[in-house]
């Protein structure tokens, strides 16, 4: 069994690094209840706005049977203290503190680097590969997170789909939106609505709107994160849009954020943690990449289109990709008007929902990567 699990995330890009350790650890301290889950941080404001119940300031605490420490309060007889579990889990490479490393010595046998979430080629020789680190007798693995059999896989949450989907969004909306536009408009939603979602980085929304505009159904957008805001901002028409109705939304916590991608009608997500939501969700998405120095970021978007293209039928496909090339072809973070066409993304729409849906079948086949991390760390272990 597994006694005692150290997460160390460093929060460097807004929520998908905390997102993802929050995650993580609570799926982890489900499936091992009898584990000691520990999760170390570095932004308590940021992580406070995805969950409500973190106190900022404190330097411990212990929340739903997890503890968190906040490493900005911690000094190093605070880690001489904490260096006592036998796995110890970087995020995305985040360093773990020497302090800790070096009076772990006795105990810790594990320290597993989960990596970002790539579908390119070199993540499946990486994946479980080991190496030595500065700590006598302990081994670093490498995780790769991933969509097909031979990765660590994807965080699995399943969610019953809602008996009243109306009610549920204008609940959240009346509880939880900042502005909307047009001003004054009325937002009451009804079962027929068209909702989406928006959470991006920095970019244009102008020819978005204009292809929403014109379809003939009334649209809801829930815009989350002040970049995508300001990207609305920019656009020429935002306070004279007739079907479509925009609503900024404050920060909600994960539980809900997902509630509310699994019952849009399509989601455009960002980085890394909304990336892996929508596709376990199996709703229409498009992904926003961090971009890049020198454009790297799209050899994580062709990787992930790669993955697509053998389980989206051809011209769905074909569409699909164009405009997620697009949307991501940019060689910085910018709201430049960008030229994509987006009636492509909702082109043939409902084939589209079955594809996504089948997709998202596809992913949860191969497996939980909490479960995958478990068994590996098991083995691992009882090696020792």
């Amino acid at each position: 069994m597994l006694k005692n699990i150290d997460i160390f995330c460093d929060i460097i890009d807004n929520f998908g690094d905390i997102g993802f350790v929050y995650r993580l650890a609570k799926e982890i301290k489900r499936k091992e209840q009898d584990a000691r889950v520990r999760v170390f941080f570095n932004d308590a404001e940021t992580f406070s706005k995805i969950n409500k119940n973190l106190i900022i300031g404190k330097k411990i605490q212990i929340i739903e049977d997890i503890s968190y420490y906040d490493m900005t309060k911690m000094s190093s007889e605070d880690y001489k203290k904490a260096g006592n579990s036998e796995v110890a889990i970087e995020a995305y490479g985040c360093d773990i503190p020497e302090t800790y490393l070096e009076n772990s010595s006795e105990k810790l046998k594990i320290v597993v680097n989960i990596e970002y979430l790539t579908g390119e080629e070199w993540a499946k020789e990486y994946h479980l590969q080991s190496s030595y680190i500065n700590v006598k007798g302990v081994k670093k693995y490498f995780y790769m997170p991933g969509f097909e059999n031979w990765s660590g896989g994807l965080i699995i949450n399943e969610q019953d789909p809602l008996v009243d989907r109306a009610g549920f969004f204008n609940n959240v909306i009346s509880r939880y939106s900042e502005k909307k536009f047009p001003v004054n408009s009325d937002l009451s939603i009804d079962n027929d609505a068209f909702i989406g979602t928006v959470f991006s980085y920095e970019y244009n929304f102008q020819n978005f709107l204009d292809t929403l505009e014109n379809f003939d159904k009334k649209i809801i957008l829930l815009i989350f994160g002040d970049m995508s805001k300001n990207g609305f901002l920019i656009t020429k028409n935002l306070k004279t849009l007739k079907n479509t109705k925009v609503v900024y939304m404050d920060y909600v916590e994960q539980n809900l954020y997902d509630e509310i991608l699994y019952n849009s009608d399509f989601n455009l997500v960002r980085g890394e943690e909304s990336f892996s939501r929508a596709i376990v969700s199996g709703v229409p998405f498009l992904w926003h990449a961090y971009c890049q120095e020198e454009r790297e970021h799209l050899n994580k978007v062709e990787g992930f289109l790669l993955f697509l293209k053998d389980k989206i039928p051809g011209e769905l496909y074909e569409n699909y990709s164009k405009v997620t090339y697009n949307y991501n072809s940019r060689t910085e973070n910018h709201y430049n008007l960008e030229e994509e066409d987006f009636s492509r993304f909702f082109q043939e729409f409902e084939k589209k929902k079955k594809a996504f849906g089948d997709v998202s079948d596809y992913v949860k086949k191969n497996g939980n990567l909490a479960d995958k991390l478990i068994c590996f760390l098991k083995e691992k272990l009882s090696e020792n």
